[in-house]
């Protein structure tokens, strides 16, 4: 099993932004609520067989700044929970603009670091038989809350912070394996343990887990531009997923880094699913056809990473204009159109991105002709910025800062929409990001 080792090539790139992006504190009922800088989290999870449960243990250091209620997520309430080692309660709690819900300690904490011990269930995207288990933590930016918080006590995406998870399952003598985009170790039969990176945010990870011979595999190294050798492992449910897989990936590699710069993650781990995607730091879970598109997050997306649902739009339309051949457009087909200035507290990407966003690339691309065009921006930025955030106002202000034009009319009316009052009816799904029913999810385990 390959194992992604961890080097100070990554973390001196990084700034470990905490609070600097999170959405305002508020008060509500009387109380405040605030937004908290995960140190750490330390997740242990046991799948046991023999009684068709999954269990977890977090253990979550964490910073506020201010007195009051400290935020997190996690779907299912937890089924116990400890504060600084006394007994506390979980509550849930919707922002001001009800755009979204967390969750919540049901007392008011001093500003200071905090200890949260809680133990609660995964139920999402698992499925057990007599003897194995299988389990996926499948993500997407189309859907609130569909991060890491589906599975495990999480922070939203402003946050960066270590984690690391240690997998055992019991209850079967069955062998199994699991697929990850972190520093992996082997403790015992069905005993694992992951370490992933400080840079790491709640939609970062990738966690896989099947029985010994679910899946075909293959893998190879990648020679970078930067001098490294990249680990890549490609795994499928089809042999025919396969074929060919290792030279279409070195492909599209090639292209990517020609295009943006050295490859920014430690290895790649690539799931061809044969259905949809999504993108993590380093991994993702695709089809074949969107494949380049998956891989090109891995530097916009998952290199660059969005704060929030604001600033998601920039990496749907980096990748889709990607996608379309790098086009250049004296202007967007659209008149105007909203796919950022939404709530503060908004967790979800706009879909207009894949289209309208996609076209208002091909427009800056045109723009910035002069200046060597889009890519050369976006090597610039991703150089500058590789494990830390982008907003959208940050990425208004390197581009004019590279053109030395000021280009805040033409967000104000192609991406603020501020020429048409009220936003435009959300796109459909893209073709790389289709709509997946629950049985998908679990198909796809």
């Amino acid at each position: 099993m390959l194992k992604f080792i961890l080097t100070s090539i990554f973390l001196a790139s990084s700034a470990f932004a905490a609070l600097d992006h999170a959405p305002s504190n508020f008060n509500k009922d009387g109380e405040s609520y605030v937004f908290v800088d995960f140190q750490s989290a330390s997740y242990k999870i046991v799948y046991d067989v023999e009684s068709a449960v999954a269990g977890y243990k977090a253990i979550i250091e964490f910073e506020q700044t201010h007195p009051g209620r400290p935020i997190f997520d996690v779907h299912m309430m937890p089924l116990s929970a400890h504060l600084n080692d006394k007994s506390t309660s979980v509550i849930s709690i919707s922002d001001p603009d009800n755009e979204t819900r967390y969750k919540t300690i049901d007392e008011v904490l001093p500003a200071g670091v905090h200890k949260l011990e809680l133990t609660g269930r995964i139920e999402k995207n698992i499925k057990f038989s007599s003897d194995t288990v299988r389990s996926g933590f499948w993500m997407s930016d189309l859907t609130d809350r569909h991060y890491l918080e589906q599975y495990l006590p999480s922070n939203l995406e402003y946050d960066q912070f270590a984690m690391e998870l240690e997998v055992k399952v019991i209850g079967t003598d069955y062998e199994h394996q699991f697929f990850s985009n972190g520093s992996e170790s082997t403790i015992g039969k069905n005993h694992f343990k992951i370490i992933f990176p400080e840079y790491f945010t709640t939609s970062s990870v990738y966690f896989h887990l099947a029985e010994i011979d679910r899946f075909k595999k293959t893998s190879f190294e990648f020679n970078s531009i930067s001098g490294r050798t990249v680990p890549v492992r490609i795994y499928s449910k089809y042999s025919r997923g396969l074929r060919g897989i290792t030279k279409k990936v070195q492909t599209i590699l090639d292209e990517l880094e020609e295009k943006f710069g050295p490859w920014g993650h430690p290895g790649l781990t690539i799931y061809i699913s044969g259905m949809g995607g999504m993108e993590h730091s380093g991994a993702t879970i695709t089809s074949l056809s969107a494949l380049g598109h998956e891989l090109t997050h891995s530097y916009f997306a998952r290199g660059i990473m969005p704060v929030n649902g604001n600033s998601g739009w920039l990496d749907e339309a980096v990748a889709s204009w990607r996608d379309k051949g790098y086009k250049s457009k004296r202007t967007p087909f659209y008149s105007s159109a909203k796919l950022s200035g939404y709530s503060i507290y908004r967790r979800i990407t706009d879909r207009k991105a894949y289209t309208e966003g996609a076209s208002f690339m091909a427009y800056l691309n045109y723009e910035l002709h002069p200046y060597g065009g889009l890519t050369k921006f976006l090597s610039q930025l991703y150089e500058t910025h590789l494990h830390d955030f982008w907003t959208t106002k940050i990425f208004i202000e390197k581009l004019n800062e590279f053109s030395g034009q000021d280009f805040t009319q033409s967000f104000d009316r192609y991406i603020f929409g501020q020429r048409i009052g009220e936003s435009n009816p959300e796109s459909e799904h893209s073709e790389y990001h289709p709509s997946f029913s629950e049985q998908d999810y679990l198909d796809l385990l």
